[in-house]
């Protein structure tokens, strides 16, 4: 829809964050700069619901997600910027997403919830299927520092539990 609108940019924003101001202005104008980025991702601050236990360190936190970006970013190898916050460049990477996302709901069904279908337990990734796909068709993977989202984490996303669940879904 957004290529047959002759929409050039497509930005994503989770539903538990939140744009901090001048966000939409800096992945633009990032886009403008470079114009083999693909995907432009945001640095990630928390809005804690709850105090943080001791244990979670910075490195914990990317699994929450959590992204400190102190300089401007190229990502490589198995790292893609975080969903919670995206720019994405129209052209057909994003009719092959589109493509495998239809795949995908047509063999798990309708959902019916956040991260529950037809009995299927979905834990996302969907962003890192995108990121994959500009990537293998030559894209640059990007994140800017001064592109900030705030959010929201739950408390039960800070018990060992929580992580334990997450690794063994993945």
């Amino acid at each position: 829809e957004a290529k047959r609108l002759g929409a050039g940019l497509l930005f994503f924003l989770d539903d538990d964050a939140a744009a901090c101001h001048g966000w939409l202005d800096v992945l633009v104008a990032e886009f403008h700069r470079n114009r083999k980025a693909g995907i432009v991702g945001s640095q990630v601050i928390a809005e804690w619901c709850s105090t943080p236990p001791d244990w979670l360190g910075e490195k914990l936190q990317t699994e929450i997600p959590v992204f400190k970006i102190r300089r401007r970013k190229v990502y490589r190898g198995t790292h893609f910027p975080p969903g919670i916050g995206l720019g994405v460049r129209v052209n057909e990477c994003l009719d092959i997403y589109t493509c495998e996302a239809r795949k995908a709901a047509n063999l798990f069904g309708r959902v019916g919830g956040h991260g529950q279908a037809s009995g299927y337990r979905l834990t996302g990734g969907d962003d890192n299927d995108l990121c994959y796909i500009y990537r293998r068709n030559g894209w640059a993977l990007l994140g800017v520092p001064g592109a900030v989202v705030k959010h929201t984490v739950q408390p039960e996303r800070l018990s060992w539990n929580w992580y334990l669940q997450k690794a063994e879904s993945e």
